[in-house]
């Protein structure tokens, strides 16, 4: 299968232009701002550490944001990976970025169906307080483990 993706003609104008990997990696990068941007206002805002009451009002456009954030960077990561899915499969950096990624993505809807209808979010207690921790958590690990690919 990967050998397939490898051999798209896809992959190979990724691989041989000079300047299209590095436009999606811009791309791909920018998505990620987005999401870890958004993402952390938003967290902190709920778990009470930044207040305002303008966060209040915020928050759905902000989560607007991170929606976009998300598309662009899975589809940009989508096309980093054919261009050279051999690579990516076997770093093992790549693997555990693909499951934090697929975590956060997976905690971030509990997280909304848990609380959908909900009045207030603030009183969910320790289960809100654990969500939004592992949310934090899971987002800095795919910074992180996405910058670890080159270095493993």
């Amino acid at each position: 299968m990967l050998e397939l993706l490898q051999a798209l003609p896809i992959s190979d104008l990724i691989r041989r232009s000079t300047w299209l990997f590095p436009a999606i990696e811009v791309l791909h990068l920018a998505g990620i701002a987005m999401v870890l941007g958004t993402v952390t206002v938003v967290d902190l805002a709920l778990l009470g550490i930044l207040r305002s009451p303008a966060l209040a009002t915020a928050v759905t456009p902000l989560l607007a944001v991170t929606k976009c954030g998300i598309a662009i960077a899975a589809l940009s990561g989508a096309l980093l990976f054919v261009s050279d899915p051999l690579e990516f499969w076997n770093n093992p950096a790549f693997r555990l970025k693909l499951l934090a990624f697929s975590l956060a993505i997976a905690n971030a809807l509990l997280f909304q169906r848990f609380t959908r209808g909900s009045a207030e979010i603030t009183a969910l207690g320790p289960i809100k307080t654990l969500s939004i921790s592992a949310s934090l958590l899971l987002w800095c690990s795919v910074l992180v483990l996405g910058r670890a690919i080159a270095y493993v």
